[in-house]
């Protein structure tokens, strides 16, 4: 069986102008360096996360505004999860335990549990490579086996197994959720889908890529919020403003 691993790239939109994204990897060597967008990705502003917080190896990124964001990664000393948040786009970084409460974490050291508002809870699968979270009861697991599982009462119970060959990543739709797979015959690069309530799975679109499926695999992060589509892979970010027929970059 094919299995997919976490990806490097966390991409978050607020709108279709507003971005937040970064790179990951392991704890404690993977600075958090996350870079944010005002205007549709033409151009990224860094910041530095880690110098006044510690935190490394971002896990997540929710924006609240255009200057407004929050992460969760893991402290530079044990690898324990942290939340940051700055109100002033990255001039400075607070760490804020307490919110932690009502955030979903997977543990990178041990996929096979992950922290939800409910305490830690084991995953359906015994390696989870993402999270979408819709709200702090509501979310949608990716495993490396490639199956998704859906709970809607913070994983007190889950779906019943939904096979996606190729998938590498997902996140939120404004229906379901956005799913996006590589090594297709009918899409040279990544594939989008959509995953509806009832578990009915819909291709939208394909972002043309050259690189193989494995070149690929653990470099794709998805956002999608009011409309705008934003798919990272590798170096480049797009944009599609309908739902994935064409695409900006």
């Amino acid at each position: 069986m094919t299995t997919a691993v976490a990806s490097t790239r966390i991409i978050t939109a607020l709108n279709d102008t507003v971005a937040w994204r970064a790179t990951t990897g392991p704890c404690p060597e993977t600075a958090a360096s996350p870079e944010y967008t005002l205007d549709g990705g033409l151009t990224w502003t860094s910041t530095n996360a880690t110098g006044p917080t510690g935190i490394t190896a971002l896990q997540s990124i929710t924006v609240e505004d255009d200057g407004i964001a929050s992460m969760i990664g893991l402290s530079g000393e044990g690898c324990s999860p942290e939340f940051i948040k700055t109100f002033i786009a990255g001039d400075n970084y607070r760490s804020y335990p307490d919110q932690l409460d009502d955030a979903w974490i997977i543990d990178p050291a041990d996929r096979s549990v992950f922290q939800t508002a409910g305490g830690e809870i084991a995953a359906p699968c015994a390696e989870v490579i993402a999270v979408a979270p819709r709200d702090s009861s509501s979310a949608a697991v990716l495993c490396a086996e490639q199956t998704l599982f859906i709970t809607d009462d913070s994983a007190a119970t889950w779906s019943d197994p939904v096979p996606i060959s190729g998938a590498v990543n997902l996140s939120v739709a404004e229906t379901g959720y956005r799913i996006a797979t590589v090594g297709k015959a009918e899409c040279a690069g990544v594939q989008l889908s959509t995953l509806s309530a009832e578990g009915v799975i819909v291709v939208t679109s394909c972002v043309d890529d050259e690189r193989s499926a494995s070149e690929l695999s653990s470099s794709i992060g998805i956002s999608e919020v009011d409309g705008a589509l934003w798919v990272w892979v590798g170096d480049i970010v797009k944009k599609s403003l309908d739902g994935g027929a064409t695409w900006e970059s």
